[in-house]
């Protein structure tokens, strides 16, 4: 039977340009199998993600598939798309592609078919209740057909368990401030569009990205001959700069869910009159202080995602690489923007310069703070010589040559930074050289923005309350289980029932990742009291491990209830002003 045809269409679905790159692909005549062997595993229920080299007829991928956990992230790659093309023919693998926590990597460079979907997935957030490590399993017949490719793809995942516990770290950190963040933005969720709504709507004009690096005090001038003749969207980091200058930029592009970034780049700072690009986990005076447009994001947050399908809000910007730069440089290909040029993205230092001039002294201290813990390393520089950078920036270099590499065929990438590292995939130029070149046309850049603007409709605000309400009760069930697990004292396995009560609740699986922190520091204390070289009185110490788990959980419960409660009278109060509520 030729299952061609309905794989094709489930493909499309989910991976559409390895669908388009399998046209004119020949079936392999010989694929290549894994040994059952390889599913003998049986620590693949405690895995957060399991990499599988080789994707054969995926049979194998099948089977992994129905051993894992709902919440384990399986990867797999294989460089041999004619054998992907020959399983597309006699498998049904609709099964594989209904599964959205696969990934496909065929016939991909190894980086990006590794670290950079990993990214991209939000796969290391699937760690912190799982093992740390990335279960590899390989197929060893495989590998000696292409030992170099393989080779390349388990060094990349050595450097993705290595990124992993960084990223882990950084959430675990920021898991209950996010969720804060979200529930203070959530009114400005429902009067503000999205930042989907802008899509599209620059397709074919110029979009310059400005960052912060030390160069951008070298050319910022130069931005004077682009204003109404490209979109000029500048991270938070160099607005200073901008302003300093004379400079109103399109576009102010913000993420960070800390206090200190609205300390350091917009507490003093008017920005009447700019329009702002805000994600929902963004500090909330940043928001509602702002005096402009603003248009949200959606950070790919479980808790905005629940909440913003209830309004039909979408905001979704294409996750990938870890910073505002990232994520800006994703933002303005999604608004269709050809070519975009990089002005201020240095990727390295400038002697002592870590920033240009105008970013404040305590941010530039806070990467001192970090080249002193992480170190240094030597990258390449725009005119070919040794530029020193740190080990963060080298990794950002990395994801933006990875992605450039295989989207440069869509879209013309520029660097007019004038210093720093070089970017490869790009075309080097000065700033004065790239507006001469590629914006010369007027554009009515604010015209296009009001547009977007007027063009959004709010929501009836029904559904939104009765899921803030949903929300509410279900913190009160973990109210209900923590209060049994503190005050317990007959014995661990009732303790354990109690913690298992909360993992597999129904709501927090998907809508909240506010309890990590909790369940991570939980896992890490039972691990170290597993440790213990004295045995004695170990059921003890793991109780006690849960009861501080259990009062931590309790009082952030407590938080969390009395956030919603305001949250949903603030959402009220929106109604009798505005009328948003159907009915």
């Amino acid at each position: 039977m030729d299952y061609y045809s309905t794989n094709l269409q489930y493909l499309r679905e989910i991976e559409p340009e390895l669908a388009e790159r399998l046209e004119g692909v020949s079936p392999a005549l010989h694929v290549t199998l894994p040994k059952n062997s390889l599913l003998e595993d049986s620590a693949l229920k405690d895995t957060g993600i399991v990499a599988i080299l080789g994707f054969g007829l995926g049979d194998h991928v099948k089977e992994i598939i129905r051993r894992t956990d709902k919440e384990t992230f399986i990867l797999v790659v294989d460089p041999d798309i004619s054998t992907f093309k020959t399983a597309m023919i006699y498998r049904d693998l609709t099964p594989i592609f209904q599964e959205r926590r696969v990934g496909l990597a065929i016939s991909e460079d190894p980086t990006f078919a590794t670290i950079v979907r990993l990214d991209k997935f939000s796969a290391y957030t699937r760690l912190i209740k799982k093992d740390l490590r990335i279960m590899i399993i390989r197929n060893k017949l495989l590998e000696r057909r292409f030992p170099e490719y393989y080779r390349a793809v388990r060094d990349a995942l050595h450097q993705a368990s290595i990124f992993a516990s960084k990223s882990l770290s950084t959430s675990i950190k920021l898991a209950s401030i996010v969720q804060r963040n979200v529930l203070k933005n959530l009114v400005h969720m429902v009067r503000r569009p999205g930042v989907d709504s802008l899509f599209g709507c620059f397709s074919g004009i110029p979009g310059i990205i400005v960052a912060s690096g030390p160069s951008l005090d070298k050319n910022v001038r130069d931005l004077y001959g682009a204003k109404g003749h490209a979109l000029i969207a500048c991270l938070d980091t160099s607005i200073s700069t901008l302003l300093h200058h004379g400079i109103k930029p399109d576009l102010v592009v913000t993420l960070d869910p800390s206090k200190k970034n609205y300390d350091y780049y917009f507490k003093d700072i008017d920005l009447s009159g700019v329009n702002l690009v805000a994600s929902m986990t963004t500090y909330p005076k940043i928001i509602s202080r702002h005096k402009g447009t603003i248009f949200l994001a959606n950070p790919e947050n479980g808790l905005v995602r629940f909440l913003g399908d209830t309004i039909s809000f979408n905001g979704l910007v294409p996750k990938g690489g870890g910073s505002v730069a990232h994520f800006t440089f994703n933002l303005v290909r999604c608004l269709g923007c050809d070519p975009v040029i990089f002005v201020g993205q240095d990727l390295a230092f400038d002697g002592k310069k870590t920033y240009t001039e105008f970013v404040p002294d305590q941010k530039k201290e806070d990467i001192q703070r970090e080249i002193a813990e992480k170190g240094t390393v030597w990258v390449e520089g725009i005119d070919g010589n040794p530029v020193l950078t740190s080990q963060v920036l080298s990794d950002f270099l990395r994801w933006f040559e990875i992605v450039i590499r295989f989207t440069k065929h869509k879209t013309t990438y520029i660097d007019s930074t004038e210093g720093g590292a070089k970017i490869k995939g790009t075309h080097i130029m000065s700033l004065k050289e790239a507006i001469n070149n590629y914006c010369r046309k007027g554009v009515e850049i604010e015209g296009i923005i009001k547009k977007a603007e007027e063009g959004y409709k709010p929501p009836t605000l029904d559904r939104l309350v009765d899921a803030i309400v949903q929300l509410r009760d279900a913190w009160g069930e973990i109210v209900k289980i923590a209060k049994q697990g503190k005050e317990r004292i007959d014995g661990l396995e009732r303790l354990k029932s109690l913690h298992k009560q909360i993992e597999d609740h129904r709501l927090f699986k998907e809508t909240t990742t506010s309890l990590n922190p909790f369940e991570y520091k939980l896992k890490r204390r039972l691990e170290k009291i597993e440790g213990y070289k004295k045995r004695d009185n170990l059921e003890f110490h793991k109780m006690k491990a849960y009861r501080s788990y259990f009062n931590k959980v309790l009082r952030f419960s407590h938080s969390t209830i009395w956030h919603l409660e305001g949250v949903e009278k603030r959402l009220r109060n929106v109604n009798e002003i505005y009328g948003y509520m159907g009915g």
